[in-house]
């Protein structure tokens, strides 16, 4: 029997055991990651982080970024008429890049994220259209003889796991936790507050090497405390790191105990100098409040890279759609401009990305009140550094043209892999670096989609 009482050979074991489960055939991309990270993190003189921010239950796209010229709105109001917008509904929210629509296009954000609209027009916001899971670049053909599709498109479970991690339900981790990998080593002692999420865990935020997914709540870190004692609490950690384990669950437990603690330590203590940020009375603007507080922190934690995980659920409309996601869309851009207004406030506007993701998007065709399930959908990208552009394909809004697989089902133009490589160069990993976080980057000859600046 093997003894797996020594670090290096209980390391070795996880090792096996994790990366390989999650990663299959990709599994020596993962074994590679511990040893990237000096080499793409002691470069991080700077701050930088990044915000994804989830809307769990997937987002209806084509209203959120909505056509506005008078052909486009014609084909969108006849797919969905129960569901869509008047063009006067959206006079006030038309929006205008820095690199122009082209043939004579023109698209507005819902009315409900108006206070967004400043925030473009600053030139601190970017539109995604049709981002979604693609193993390689695919076309309607490709989708309708099943030819290399990511497994079981339209299922809820199978596809925000495949957004967060780009590999099958069941990963062990997530590339935002892969990209904290390679990064963590820049941010000495403090690795362990690499990558954070806020209200919830996510496959997202767990690395797959050197880093690992710290969770707090909104209103601060979570102490692992098994008693309400103080010194029964020291005396219980004192012998926890005592006993020589041999089972080796009992030491990951341990272990996992230990780097809760110290990260718990250490915020709370770095925090304690931090005021209250005031961000809009939702769940989501309490998470992006905990969020800033951590990074108005960073010198104190010092760190220099972050990735961090918010969400936010109830975007599965097939009923009442609009009674619905309407609100929602409000409280998701009311959130971002409150937290994009703070990280200005406090000068590091430039240094932080948001980004937002959701399972897939929805069929533009509708179910009397709401919409199906979907593909490709439309994102946001927010902060200092991002350029006032649109990146990936307009749709075409007309059924059974090359971009609809049934439905009004919006064929991809950008994969997840592409989007998370652009915002992954930005926080500064490396070229050669980034199949080791996004297995399937080597299929798409553009990496870079230049919607983020140096």
């Amino acid at each position: 029997m093997s003894n797996f009482s020594s670090p290096a050979s209980r390391r070795e074991f996880l090792r096996r055991a994790t990366a390989f489960g999650a990663y299959g055939a990709a599994a020596p991309l993962a074994l590679q990651l511990a040893t990237l990270g000096a080499a793409s993190a002691q470069t991080a003189n700077d701050y930088r982080a990044l915000v994804c921010i989830f809307m769990y239950g997937g987002n209806d796209g084509h209203n959120t970024i909505i056509p506005y010229d008078k052909t486009h709105h014609d084909r969108y109001l006849a797919a969905r008429p129960a569901l869509a917008l008047s063009r006067q509904e959206l006079a006030n929210t038309v929006l205008t890049p820095a690199a122009a629509w082209v043939s004579g296009r023109s698209f507005a954000l819902h009315p409900e994220m108006a206070s967004l609209k400043p925030i473009f027009d600053e030139g601190k916001l970017s539109l995604g259209f049709r981002v979604g899971t693609m193993n390689a670049p695919t076309t309607r053909e490709d989708f309708l003889r099943d030819n290399n599709l990511p497994a079981k498109l339209f299922s809820h479970n199978d596809q925000f796991n495949l957004w967060q991690s780009m590999l099958t339900e069941g990963a062990g981790s997530g590339w935002g936790g892969r990209m904290g990998d390679v990064l963590a080593s820049g941010n000495g002692t403090s690795q362990i507050l690499t990558n954070i999420s806020v209200g919830a865990s996510a496959v997202f935020s767990s690395g797959a090497g050197t880093s690992f997914e710290y969770a707090m709540t909104p209103a601060g870190p979570v102490s692992l405390a098994p008693v309400q004692s103080q010194a029964a609490q020291q005396l219980i950690e004192r012998e926890m790191a005592r006993r020589n384990r041999t089972n080796l669950l009992r030491v990951e437990v341990r272990d996992r105990y230990q780097r809760n603690a110290e990260a718990a330590k250490l915020l709370s203590s770095s925090l304690t100098s931090v005021g209250p940020v005031t961000m809009p009375a939702s769940p989501l603007g309490s998470s992006l409040g905990a969020v800033a507080r951590v990074i108005t922190a960073r010198q104190s934690l010092g760190v220099k890279r972050q990735v961090f995980f918010v969400s936010i659920g109830g975007f599965d409309t097939h009923n009442n759609q609009r009674e619905v996601q309407d609100p929602l869309l409000a409280t998701v851009a009311n959130s971002m401009e409150a937290f994009q207004r703070y990280l200005d406030s406090m000068g590091v506007g430039q240094q932080v990305t948001t980004f937002t993701a959701s399972d897939f998007g929805r069929s533009l065709t509708t179910n009397v009140s709401g919409s199906d399930h979907g593909w490709g959908s439309h994102m946001l990208v927010m902060g200092g550094a991002v350029k006032r552009r649109w990146f990936g394909g307009l749709p075409s809004l007309a059924l059974g043209e090359s971009d609809d697989v049934g439905q009004g089902r919006m064929l991809p133009a950008v994969s997840v892999d592409q989007y998370g490589a652009t915002l992954a160069r930005w926080m500064g990993v490396e070229a050669g670096n980034m199949a080791t976080i996004f297995p399937n980057i080597i299929n798409f000859d553009k990496q870079d989609l230049g919607f983020l600046g140096a």
